[in-house]
């Protein structure tokens, strides 16, 4: 599992008292639209990001006061912190927070570092955080790295070595002044960059956010890439976020799986014999082949057989990224294969940690068994609320109705009214 907690206060429907959630290993969030659900799974996406690619989409989403919680007391900056999981040093914490009312954010820090009691080491590495009023920024580059630290203005700067650095200097080097601090911290987060040390923790985090996936954009009308030859060169173990390596992705675990991607495939419906992989130079395309012989190329194929064979290479990988989140996976399928998608997500949850959305109460009947996956997401005074499901309340809800019509009945909340 990666993810053990999120923290996530004053970004878009998340207000000032922001939420708090545990995770487990299966997370299904339900809720009405505009409940805070894709919400949720951005707060995931800005925070696994480089802050180049985050400021890039806040622009481009209409500025930074376009991404803060807008209500009574509205909040100047939003703040993002992960709890992830590391085997070797227990739970490692990664607070973001960004502010700014111009279209780019202004970074305020940046700072991984470990969580709990009974550590020894640093609890936290800052390794951004602009100069405040008074103060500007140096750029001090050492023989390991990069570090940045501000100091008065008043200070003479060509007097600071290693000594006076703080705890966290990489050593003793040339230092550049720099009069823009604010816009080269905006600019590039130094997470995934800094050098590794000892006692450093952005390594591991570096490399777990690079396995996160997260599949929200499904698109399979006719000049989707996943209908056409995919290159063989660029294979990452994984399906692509935009699914245009789906013929490699599913050629790669049907080599590993032993003949069950071929029954999975045939519960999509009744006459599909095969899965065909055609290899021409360095590209990769695939076909279905029915038992009357018909082949069906994937440039005809409907969209709700692409959907389900996307959903089957991101959930039946035996070696799956650490995070896998999925919005709607229900979209596009018909209410038959519901049921198998439910087992697909609580099997995937043995290997790997899956967060989903879903509007479909058919989907949540049939995970009735993993009552406690279930998060229910609301808004209440214009803020998103969520709430995990708790087992000891099963028989209220289920004395009469399924989990499903539980929900729709409003019995567990998650509706618009």
């Amino acid at each position: 599992m990666l993810l053990r907690r999120l923290k996530i206060a004053g970004l878009l429907s998340f207000g000032p008292e922001g939420i708090d959630l545990l995770l487990e290993r299966l997370n299904v969030l339900i809720g009405a639209n505009g409940a805070g659900k894709s919400n949720f799974v951005e707060a995931i996406d800005i925070l696994r990001s480089p802050l180049s690619v985050t400021t890039d989409r806040i622009a481009r989403g209409g500025g930074v006061p376009a991404w803060l919680w807008q209500g009574p007391g509205a909040p100047d900056r939003f703040t993002i912190e992960g709890f992830v999981d590391c085997p070797s040093l227990g739970t490692l914490r990664h607070r973001l927070a960004l502010a700014g009312r111009d279209p780019e954010p202004t970074v305020l820090d940046e700072s991984p570092g470990r969580s709990g009691q009974g550590h020894t080491g640093p609890t936290d590495q800052s390794f951004i955080q602009p100069p405040v009023r008074d103060e500007r920024l140096l750029t001090i580059t050492g023989p390991h790295g990069v570090q940045r630290q501000s100091i008065p203005i008043d200070r003479d700067e060509s007097q600071l070595d290693c000594d006076s650095c703080d705890s966290n200097s990489v050593g003793s080097g040339a230092i550049e002044v720099t009069n823009e601090a604010t816009k080269e911290v905006a600019d590039r987060s130094l997470l995934p960059s800094h050098p590794a040390r000892d006692d450093s923790y952005v390594p591991y985090l570096a490399s777990q956010y690079d396995s996160v996936r997260i599949y929200r954009d499904w698109r399979f009308g006719p000049s989707s890439p996943l209908r056409h030859s995919a290159s063989m060169e660029a294979h990452t173990g994984h399906l692509n976020e935009d699914l245009g390596n789906l013929p490699l992705a599913l050629s790669n675990i049907r080599n590993r799986l032993e003949g069950d991607l071929e029954k999975r495939i045939q519960t999509t419906y009744d006459g599909i014999l095969d899965i065909h992989f055609t290899v021409s130079g360095e590209v990769i395309s695939f076909s279905i082949k029915e038992f009357n012989g018909r082949v069906i190329p994937a440039t005809r194929l409907s969209d709700g057989t692409l959907k389900y064979l996307s959903l089957l290479a991101i959930l039946l990988h035996p070696q799956p990224p650490r995070l896998v989140v999925i919005e709607q996976p229900e979209l596009g399928l018909h209410t038959d294969l519901l049921r198998d998608v439910a087992r697909l997500l609580v099997d995937a949850s043995s290997r790997t940690q899956v967060i989903a959305t879903t509007h479909s109460h058919l989907l949540v009947d049939f995970l009735e068994d993993e009552l406690e996956s279930i998060v229910v997401c609301e808004q209440w005074d214009g803020q998103t609320r969520m709430e995990r499901l708790d087992r000891r309340n099963r028989g209220v809800w289920l004395r009469d109705y399924s989990l499903g019509e539980a929900w729709s009945k409003g019995a567990i909340g998650a509706n618009r009214w």
